[in-house]
């Protein structure tokens, strides 16, 4: 649709006047007017004041006999108003008859629509018609804004490709650019092949008629009798579908002459006594121009003739009237360009508005003028502005017809409107309307054309303007700017925007048209679509790509009149997928059976215009990459290549021809090449795929497959000659679908059985055969072959046969060169599989006599042209690599790499199934790595350029087992362990202070932090990696163990080591019993999982309840975890003095007890560096009061001195004697050891090797997880050292405990006055082995744990005892019974299965153990888990403890040797000394001085977006999936899986009421553990 213009001034006046003029009206003056709906009102209002009558009158096609007679009703009346509704489809013809029934007394008033003017300008009678001022404003209101050319659909993808290109490329904006003058009697060679095909009738008008029917009746000798039919429009439709079947019956030919498409006469219904039969109407679009022919050359210089055919080619032949108006001739002969102007201006234009604004005519008749001679040359510059761009042009169009006429040139083929140009050259249907213009400027002023005459002295087309001509490299349009860059017919809106400006080579406007736009009712939108195509009108692109996607929403009939009758038959098939593009043609195009009806020839017109748009349009379209538009250009040229009527070897086959990458796209479209019922199209469609390399071409063309699969004919039938088997037919033999068929020989007989004789080779059982012609195969179908080998021996098969066979055929029959050139396109078509290629290579590079007959003969004749193996490879690497094997030193290719600079991808280094290359990698590096931070940086660019997963881990393998290390190669260790972190560095290669620093820099280098490396494998990171980046989750035994080892890592050089020391709890000077201790240290938990934590529990602690049924005993002994914190904060609520169960519970000395209990949870929660506000808002707010009071009076309590000193009462009940505080997860896997599961392998070394490290172990050697469970073909098989791991570890640290305990001065155990020992640093030591047994016990079935933790401690006893060398003395012995006996304890939860056998351990050899741990083994037993009765001996107070009360009355009955041992540890602070400090508890790590935590990296989700109870269980879930952990530091976690209960939120407690009659002696703490599961944990949330 045409941009809105003006309307003609003599015909707009104010609507008010309409009524006026109408009353007015004489006989031969207008009396029919049109208004818009915002005035109908109004103006029937002013009907009525007149007194006059007024009709109202809908009209459509069916009504419209009985509305012209009911408006002739009123022909004789006084004067009556008809207003008429356009209610239906209504004609152009109707309306103008509607429009001449106004006479007499009739006056007719249209309800205004869009559609109205330009039906009415159709036929002529829009001069018969009153239009208001209004109708513009209206006409604006109407229309939508242009619609942009977007890369979101093809066809606008393809309009910006070609402006780009046009933009960077302008002489091809100049059509005649190198064409000769003595080329135009040939019309113009290149250019007029443009326009051969175009449509255009250059002999235009009723001549073509003429000459075609003089044809007709020249090959008849009885012509049939021709009925022209003039007016149809004035008949029903039904009235003359009956007349033409009338006349189709009688023989007559019928020609129907109407000025828009009739869309019901598309199809006919004729009924005879023979049957039906359907006829199509042929629409011959007949053009008219005006008639010079009559005219002299000579007189083609007479300057009105040339001024008439400027503005003809600037408005176009439909434009302007046959007969110039008296006014406009006048102004012509005067040459007066105002005169002119404002008679163009004046002149009806075809849409109803006005031709061109009156001073832009004038500008351009004065351009004209100016050019055309002397005479108006001083008034055209005068009046008007030679810096237009209307004058430019017309200066332009004045000197063409100037310098066409002095070179002859053939008027009716040169003079080449603007319209004509627009529409059919196909170039510009791809341009924007900016490059349009220019190009045909440039056409009028032959830019680029050799004519060899000049015309004129005119230097410039007007006043600061260049021609064309003189700066053929900047744009001539660049001197103008515009508002906008929509597509029109015409040029008049370019025209009217323009405003001169300096020059600037961008356009700045982006290409945009007017599409049909919305149809009134009034229209057939089947019609509307014609009309728009027929006067080559934009049509909605981006409607039709948008809903075209889905389906074709117009009739396929109507789809190819658009594209046989106007001029974007290619950029119609753009807006279609591909998939229906080729359903379309195959439907429509292919095949006509009867040649001669009016369908055969639309369809040959179809394609003879998409062959003319390829060929004129097909460069700019290919230059664009591959996407949506590539696919569907490819689909048409598919499309054609497929069609009877384009031979194989023809031109337009070579036009269409498609590349693989193209036909590949149509595939990945979902495109059926050939579809089903095409039995005519299977063979040549199969001749053309089997030679293809696309790997899914066959596989997904279901028709063609089964024809190749089912066909008895071979491959060399079907193989055209110059073609080659390609890898389609590879992908084919070996696709999944039916491979197992094709191997039974059910299915693809003749396919496969030819295929092998092709290549000599038997692709189905892998054998070899004789004879073959290998080169008859694609390169890429050869390295198929070697993709499918099942290994690398089939794969050293194919290559010293077919593969070198066709080498060897290649260079006697094509030479060294193409025989290189397909050596190399194999191994470049191997672009997934590095270990691929470095095999072949390997293989060539041998000096074996089969392979070296066959390159050796190359390698010299390619000397011989100063060329070598591989040099044609676009790889620059690849020759490289190969004479890097050939000479055995990877120097070379490595320095390459190590440069950069050239073009290509090094190849990876296969060094997993190569030793010699892992030998020869190392020795380089050995020799090439410097020790500094430069050199570490550009050795780890090659190894990410080299090294692969599997490389890496074989490099590790290899350089981690050596026997003796070499310090040089601790670099390319670091990077092969920073690429797995969860395997483990063996402890030499952890650096010292000296070299932490390049430590760090090497695992931090790169790109991605060691960190982030660490991120997706956190559930099996290592210990070595957990202690870089996440040491908070380590047990304290084995993070002290690792940083006396390194304690650099986190803190420079200070040690990193968190101390531990000794507080005293209670009982101090007392007689009978030892002061009650605990084993406390400072580890504040990081911020991040701490203010994550506290988040989850935010104020829903509520305190336990049923306490009576419970023990008091905290979990301090097992991390931090929310499940940990909720039960030790929920007990310490229950221990408010208002609470009556604890009289019952701890009887007379309930309130010390409570305070003991409470003393210890504070601590626990001091050493997590939880404070007291933090503890607040986790608790529930209507409790919140009880826990302020609650903590002030615990703090009060232990500020007390004298006799009232907690520090000196007695301890009431069993007390953890030992703090734990790392981080626990709550959703951790368990992993468990000695499992044979490679996880498990992993694990278990690394905590073998830990223990190893921990006890200064040299022997035995360290573990390795191969050591444990090695992968064999048949799966994970059992290592050597996996039955003998555990017996191995225990007797090597039972060995080293006898060593250190042994030493004369040993500082495991202290001795002190008065037989008292301090044996804090043995528990310590052993504290480590709790945690391994503890660890060991997760990883066995419930029946098997006593088994296997009975053999733990019975081989680490034997070898303590017998082990050669100075024996311990008596009490040492017994202080590491006492040890373990303080960290395992006696609890209902591990019901003393670890004190068991290690009792029975020291009783089968002797031992003695401390009377004074057996003591308390008693009263455990007859005070707290049983009671002792008079009569029946010790009965269980709880079902609960049955298990354990039995396991203590079994070591009860054991004989051991019990000797005098007294604990007492030295140096402690009193808890309420340690509550009264405010002082750092943060660990070293904290810092994050070298090494970043891996807590500290942030959370990806956003928590803003989520609710509170919402947040709360996406922490659970999002805690479960981040600290989930692998190794040691889960293993107390894990255990505990088995311990405890939880039900609907509430803890399960012992039912303990007993009366204590004595004192209560020591009781030692027990790994109490409760963890629950992330669905537990959500039900907490839920239930809190």
């Amino acid at each position: 649709m045409a941009a809105p213009g003006q309307f003609d001034s003599n015909s707009v006046i104010p609507w008010e006047e309409i009524l006026l003029q109408l009353l007015l009206a004489g006989p031969n003056d207008r009396l029919a007017a049109v208004l818009p709906a915002t005035h109908l009102g109004d103006f029937c209002s002013l009907v009525k004041h007149t007194k006059l009558s007024l009709e109202l009158l809908a009209v459509e096609r069916f009504c419209f006999e009985a509305s012209l007679e009911r408006i002739a009703a009123f022909q004789h009346s006084t004067i009556t108003f008809i207003l008429i509704e356009i209610t239906g489809q209504m004609s152009a013809l109707q309306l103008s008859e509607l429009i001449r029934t106004a006479c007499g007394s009739i006056r007719l008033v249209f309800s205004w629509y869009p559609g109205l003017l330009p039906k009415l300008a159709l036929t002529l009678s829009l001069a018969n018609v009153l239009l208001p001022n209004s109708l513009k404003e209206a006409d604006l209101n109407s229309r939508s804004a242009p619609t942009p050319y977007r890369d979101t659909f093809a066809l606008g993808q393809a309009t910006l490709a070609c402006c780009r290109r046009m933009e960077a490329n302008l002489q091809d904006l100049s059509p005649l650019d190198g064409l000769d003058a003595s080329l135009k009697d040939d019309k113009m060679s290149r250019f007029w092949l443009l326009l051969k095909h175009s449509s255009i009738a250059w002999d235009r008008g009723t001549q073509e008629i003429h000459q075609r029917a003089d044809e007709r009746g020249a090959s008849s000798t009885t012509a049939a009798p021709i009925l022209v039919l003039l007016g149809v429009g004035f008949i029903t439709p039904s009235k003359l579908e009956d007349l033409v079947a009338r006349a189709y019956v009688a023989g007559l030919r019928v020609i129907l002459v109407a000025p828009e498409p009739l869309s019901f006469l598309r199809c006919i219904r004729v009924t005879t006594r023979l049957g039906t039969e359907y006829l199509q109407a042929t629409i011959l679009h007949v053009r008219s121009t005006p008639n010079f022919d009559s005219e002299a050359p000579v007189k083609r210089a007479d300057k009105l003739r040339s001024f008439m055919r400027a503005l003809q080619m600037v408005f176009g032949h439909t434009v302007l009237p046959h007969s110039p108006p008296n006014t406009l001739l006048h102004a012509m002969k005067a040459e007066d360009a105002a005169r002119c102007g404002a008679a163009l201006a004046a002149l009806p234009a075809p849409a109803g508005r006005q031709i061109l604004r009156a001073d832009v005519a004038g500008d351009l008749c004065a351009g004209i003028l100016h050019a055309l001679g002397e005479a108006g040359e001083e008034r055209a510059a005068s009046a008007f502005d030679p810096r237009s761009l209307a004058y430019a042009v017309g200066a332009l169009l004045g000197r063409f017809i100037e310098k066409a006429d002095a070179m002859e040139l053939d008027q009716k083929v040169w003079d080449l409107s603007f319209v004509d140009f627009r529409a059919h050259v196909p170039v510009c249907r791809f341009l924007d309307q900016v490059s349009v213009l220019e190009s045909w400027c440039r056409y009028l002023d032959f830019v680029g054309f050799c004519a060899g005459h000049t015309v004129g002295a005119v230097g410039k087309t007007g006043e600061g303007a260049l021609r064309p001509g003189q700066a053929p490299e900047r744009r001539f349009l660049s001197q103008w700017s515009f508002e906008n860059n929509t597509h029109s017919t015409g040029l008049e809106e370019l025209l009217e925007q323009a405003t001169a400006q300096a020059s600037s080579e961008e356009i700045s406007e982006a290409p945009s048209y007017w599409g049909a736009g919305p149809t009134h009712q009034s229209e057939d939108p089947e019609e509307v679509l014609e009309r728009h195509c027929l006067q080559c009108r934009e049509l909605d692109w981006s409607a039709f790509s948008d809903s075209w996607r889905t389906a074709l929403d117009i009739k396929p009939g109507l789809f190819l009149q658009l594209a046989g009758l106007g001029v974007d038959t290619l950029r119609l098939f753009l807006c279609l997928p591909p998939a229906r593009s080729i359903e379309l043609g195959l439907t429509y195009l292919h095949g006509q059976s009867n040649q001669s009806s009016p369908q055969a020839t639309l369809a040959e017109k179809v394609r003879q215009k998409l062959l003319r748009d390829l060929a004129c349009s097909g460069d700019l379209l290919s230059h664009e990459e591959p996407g949506e538009l590539g696919s569907r250009v490819a689909a048409v040229k598919w499309l054609l290549l497929t069609m009877p009527s384009v031979p194989a070897h023809s031109d337009a086959a070579k036009l269409c021809q498609l590349t693989e990458a193209a036909i590949q796209q149509l595939v990945q479209s979902n495109v059926m090449l050939c579809p089903r019922g095409r039995s005519d199209l299977l063979m040549r469609v199969a001749s053309m795929l089997i030679s293809l390399d696309g790997i899914d071409v066959l596989n997904s063309q279901h028709e063609i497959r089964r024809f190749l699969l089912e066909t008895d004919i071979p491959l060399q039938r079907l193989l055209q000659k110059p073609a080659k088997v390609g890898r389609a037919v590879v992908s084919l033999l070996f696709c999944p679908d039916h491979a197992e068929q094709v191997k039974r020989r059910e299915l693809g007989v003749a396919l496969a059985s030819s295929f092998e004789e092709i290549l000599g080779y038997d692709i189905l059982t892998w054998e070899l055969k004789s004879g073959g012609e290998a080169h008859r195969l694609t390169p890429a179908a050869h390295a198929a072959l070697l993709e499918y080998a099942p290994n690398l021996d089939v794969v050293e098969v194919l290559l010293r046969n077919p593969l070198l066979s066709a080498i060897s055929k290649l260079l006697s029959l094509e030479g060294a060169q193409c025989a290189e050139g397909f050596l190399c396109e194999v191994l470049e078509n191997l672009q997934n599989s590095d270990t691929l290629v470095l095999t072949i290579l390997k293989l060539l590079s041998s000096k074996e006599e089969e392979i070296a007959k066959v390159m050796t003969p190359l390698s010299t004749k390619l000397r011989a042209v100063n060329s070598s193996l591989f040099s044609s490879s676009r790889n620059p690497f690849l020759p490289a690599l190969y004479s890097a094997l050939q000479s055995e030193s990877l120097g070379n290719y490595l320095a390459m790499v190590a440069h950069g600079s050239q073009a290509g991808r090094p190849l990876q280094l296969s060094l997993d199934s190569c030793t010699m290359l892992q030998d020869l990698y190392i020795q380089y590096f050995r020799q090439a790595t410097e020790m500094t931070t430069s050199g570490i940086d550009s050795t780890y660019a090659i190894h990410q350029a080299m090294l692969d997963h599997a490389s890496c881990a074989s490099l590790f393998t290899k350089l981690s087992e050596m026997k003796d290390p070499n310090p040089k190669d601790l670099a390319l260790l670091w990077y092969c362990w920073r690429q797995s972190p969860d395997r483990q560095l063996p402890f030499w290669a952890l650096p010292s202070s000296q070299l932490g620093p390049l430590f760090v820099f090497a695992l931090n280098t790169g790109g991605l932090p060691f960190v982030e490396r660490c991120k997706p494998m956190r559930f099996g990171l290592s210990v070595l990696a957990k202690f870089l980046v996440a040491p908070e989750t380590l047990p304290l035994g084995v993070y002290n163990t690792l940083a006396e080892k390194a304690p650099w890592v986190h803190t420079g050089s200070t040690s990193a080591s968190i101390q531990v020391q000794t507080l005293l709890l209670g009982q101090e000077d007392q007689e009978e019993y030892p002061p009650y201790c605990i084993r406390w240290h400072a580890r504040a938990v990081p911020p991040p999982l701490r203010h994550q934590l506290l988040r989850r529990c935010h104020r829903s602690v509520v305190p336990v309840l049923d306490t009576a049924a419970h023990d008091f005993y905290p979990r301090l002994n097992s991390g931090i975890s929310e499940a940990n914190l909720r039960f030790n904060l929920g007990l310490m609520l229950a221990l408010r003095s208002n609470n009556p169960d604890l009289q019952v519970y701890f009887d007379h000395g309930a309130d010390h007890q409570r305070q003991f209990v409470a003393g210890c949870i504070l601590s626990w929660f001091k050493a997590a560096g939880i404070s007291y506000h933090d503890l607040l808002e986790c608790v529930r707010p209507e409790d919140q009061a009880d826990f302020t009071s609650l903590w002030e009076e615990v703090h009060e309590a232990y500020r007390r001195t004298g006799p009232a000193s907690l520090r000196r009462m007695y301890v009431r009940g069993p007390l953890p004697t030992d703090i734990d505080v790392r981080w626990i997860d709550e959703g951790a896997r368990d992993v468990p050891i000695l499992a044979r599961t490679r996880d498990s392998a992993v694990l278990t070394a690394q905590w073998l090797n830990m223990l190893l490290l921990h006890f200064k172990l040299s022997s035995p050697e360290p573990f390795e997880a191969e050591d444990l469970v090695v992968e064999t073909a048949s799966g994970l098989q059992v290592g050597k050292r996996l039955d003998s791991a555990l017996a191995t570890i225990s007797e090597a640290v039972g060995s080293a405990l006898r060593r250190d305990l042994s030493a004369k001065e040993s500082a495991l155990v202290i001795a002190l006055a008065d037989g008292k020992f301090d044996t804090l640093q043995l528990v310590t030591r052993v504290s480590v082995l709790a945690d391994f047994v503890l660890l060991l016990r997760t990883s066995t079935m419930a029946a098997e744990t006593p088994m296997k933790i009975g053999h733990f401690f019975e081989q680490l006893i034997r070898a303590f005892a017998h082990q050669q060398g100075p024996e311990p003395p008596d009490a040492h012995i017994a202080a590491l019974f006492d040890a373990f006996f303080l960290l395992h304890g006696l609890t209902s939860e591990n019901e003393g299965l670890e004190v068991e056998a290690l009792a029975k351990a020291y009783q089968a050899y002797n031992l003695p153990v401390s009377a004074q741990t057996m003591e308390e083994v008693r009263w455990l037993h007859e005070n707290y888990y049983g009671r002792k009765e008079k009569t029946s001996g010790i009965k269980c107070r709880l079902p609960r403890f049955a298990t354990v009360c039995d396991r203590i009355a079994t070591i009860q009955r054991l004989e051991l040797r019990k000797v005098t041992f007294q604990r007492h540890l030295e140096k402690t602070q009193f808890v309420g000394e340690l509550f009264a400090k405010d002082f750092d508890v943060n660990p070293p790590y904290l810092l994050q001085s070298n090494m970043q935590l891996l807590c500290s990296l942030p959370l990806t989700v956003h928590r803003e977006d989520l609710g509170e109870q919402d947040e709360a269980v996406h922490e659970v879930q999002e805690a479960i999936s981040f600290f989930c952990e692998v190794g040691s530091d889960q293993a107390a976690t894990s255990a505990a899986r088995s311990y405890g209960g939880f039900n609907g939120g509430q803890w399960e407690w012992p039912d303990l009421g007993a009366d204590w009659k004595e004192p209560c002696p020591v009781i030692s703490a027990a790994n109490v553990v409760e963890i629950v599961s992330e669905s537990e944990a959500e039900s907490i949330l839920g239930a809190h």
